[in-house]
């Protein structure tokens, strides 16, 4: 991985929670806003039920772009992360893992889980107990910044 890519990207991302996954599958192209953790390294987390239909697309095609941005009023405050990378369903073993990152972002979601308060809730912890995790490993960032310059863009090839 190119050295700076986690110091520069990895702020960036943490300043969201959303990110939008494009998959391909036998239907065809795909795409779903999915929350997002990150580890120190820049894979990407999320949870999702295997019956979604980017889940299903994963299974035939494990290549994904991502986007990660703002909404903004004009031009010159456009700044975002796009990338590509290969996705995963993360296995049993690896879960609890995956899980700790995921619920330090997402702490409200941990409370949920450890003491649910009504029917809602139940149904939401239900919900991620039968889901899965599934990991994004980046192959190529690109992190475009507007604000910096228009077009103003550094890109980080992580194959080598």
């Amino acid at each position: 991985m190119t050295a700076p890519a986690p110091d520069i990207v990895g702020p960036f991302l943490d300043h969201f929670t959303t990110l939008s996954l494009a998959t391909t599958g036998p239907a065809g192209v795909w795409n779903a806003p999915v929350f997002f953790a990150r580890d120190q390294a820049l894979t990407l987390y999320f949870i999702s039920s295997s019956k979604t239909r980017h889940a299903r697309d994963l299974e035939s095609n494990p290549q994904v772009a991502v986007t990660v941005y703002g909404n903004v009023e004009n031009w010159a405050e456009i700044s975002g992360v796009q990338l590509e990378g290969r996705a995963e369903v993360i296995g049993e073993d690896d879960r609890a893992a995956a899980e700790q990152i995921y619920l330090a972002r997402f702490p409200a979601v941990k409370s949920i889980l450890a003491s649910p308060a009504n029917d809602d809730e139940r149904k939401i912890a239900a919900g991620f107990a039968a889901s899965h995790f599934y990991k994004i490993t980046p192959t190529f960032i690109r992190l475009i910044d507007n604000t910096k310059a228009f077009g103003y863009s550094e890109e980080f090839d992580l194959t080598s």
